[in-house]
């Protein structure tokens, strides 16, 4: 797939693709202009498609797989003939809807030697970060500075949301004590499971908090996909913490907490990046340069960072940019960066149209007729209003003791007897 089939002249080499999902293609094409791409469809992989490979007409430059998904006898096959197996991965500006919902990424990740998030098998995040020389790439670091300060101005995240319509500028009240934010994951994802040594479980790392920040407000903002309930996640102990909505904006979360924990999630990068103070409990790339708490084993990295180099490394040297497929990562960065905060806006656009569009005639007759009208308006039951206005009317002295105890139905009982 991609219009590099077409060239006749010095054709490209190939690379075959393993365990995109269906609606991939289209795009992931683009990333690759130095290659012809020839796909493998998840839902195709069984064995048989080696004797389809096996029949091509030269040799694979690689075999280019989708996270780490590829079936063992994959990696057999691609071991007997010397192929190389890359790994490609969403960047860390991704996109402002969900990759769940089929939003195109602006960034992707192609590792040549492992994955971001799997310490057992380092990637080249993991060697840009241990190896290259940022103090002496002053143009880099320029770059840096100014994409960092872009991304920071316009509150982006790997997936830049906008704010749901209806949702208050802070969900917890007022700030009247230190707040700590525990951050989710997906519990069966393979960022979670690699990076995890220790085991760590959300109701553990809530206790954590809990114990080393006595007095503090414990926050747990469980994964935005877990809580649209597109995976499935953990809950959260309501008894030890307070549960935040994803739905809000990650750098509006961040702007009112004082401490982050979290075992290895990609939202602990960006609170880094804020200048929030965060603790480790696993092995995510950005611990162990100096910037982070970390707890687990083997974590320190020997190597200090700032944060405008670790910016660099992940956000400019690692990822491949849809808007700059020859490589100028600055303006790759500018242009999804601008890219996403339009489609946000006009998400946001959308979003409203939908809650104010007027509904039928015949939905409000509906509503009308509903025993549920009560709850509907006033936030009352229907049976609670009735039993509240029979009190009411043999004792009306009931109305000041039902007014300390629940207002709301104070009010309506008020309303309705009026």
């Amino acid at each position: 797939m991609g219009r590099n089939w077409r060239e006749r002249e010095d054709p490209k080499p190939i690379v075959v693709l393993w365990g995109f999902s269906g609606w991939k293609p289209g795009f992931i094409a683009e990333y690759l202009p130095e290659y012809r791409t020839a796909f493998v469809r998840a839902s195709w992989m069984g064995p048989q498609w080696l004797y389809y490979v096996s029949q091509m007409p030269e040799r694979p430059a690689a075999f280019v797989v989708w996270g780490q998904t590829e079936p063992p006898w994959v990696r057999r096959h691609a071991c007997r003939r010397g192929i190389p197996i890359w790994r490609m991965e969403d960047g860390f500006l991704r996109s402002a809807d969900l990759g769940a919902h089929h939003a195109t990424p602006y960034s992707l990740a192609l590792d040549t030697t492992g994955l971001s998030y799997d310490p057992a098998e380092p990637g080249d995040l993991a060697r840009i970060l241990a190896t290259h020389d940022f103090a002496g790439d002053a143009p880099l670091m320029d770059s840096a500075r100014r994409c960092l300060q872009v991304w920071r101005d316009l509150k982006l995240s790997k997936y830049s949301s906008p704010r749901p319509l209806g949702l208050a500028p802070s969900q917890q009240g007022p700030k009247i004590r230190p707040r700590v934010a525990v951050l989710g994951q997906v519990p069966r994802d393979a960022a979670l499971r690699r990076a995890n040594p220790d085991r760590w479980r959300v109701d553990d790392v809530i206790r954590l908090a809990l114990h080393e920040n006595p007095g503090a407000q414990i926050l747990y903002r469980p994964h935005p996909e877990v809580h649209a309930r597109l995976k499935r996640g953990q809950g959260c102990p309501k008894a030890l913490c307070t549960l935040a909505d994803p739905g809000e904006p990650l750098p509006d979360f961040l702007d009112g907490i004082d401490r982050v924990y979290t075992i290895s999630s990609t939202a602990g990068l960006e609170a880094v990046l804020r200048g929030v103070p965060v603790t480790t409990l696993g092995q995510p790339f950005y611990a162990g340069w100096g910037l982070t708490d970390d707890r687990a084993r083997g974590a320190d990295k020997g190597r200090c960072l700032t944060p405008e180099e670790l910016f660099a490394g992940a956000y400019l040297l690692y990822p491949r940019y849809l808007a700059a497929p020859d490589g100028d990562a600055e303006a790759g960065f500018m242009a999804a960066a601008l890219r996403i905060d339009a489609d946000r806006a006009v998400m946001a656009h959308d979003a409203a149209d939908t809650v104010l569009e007027p509904k039928p005639i015949q939905g409000v007759r509906k509503l009308l007729a509903s025993k549920y009208l009560p709850q509907n308006l006033l936030g009352v039951k229907k049976a609670d209003l009735e039993a509240a206005l029979a009190k009411y009317a043999r004792h009306p002295t009931a109305a000041a003791l039902l007014g300390a105890v629940n207002p709301d139905l104070a009010q309506a009982v008020a309303l309705a007897a009026s």
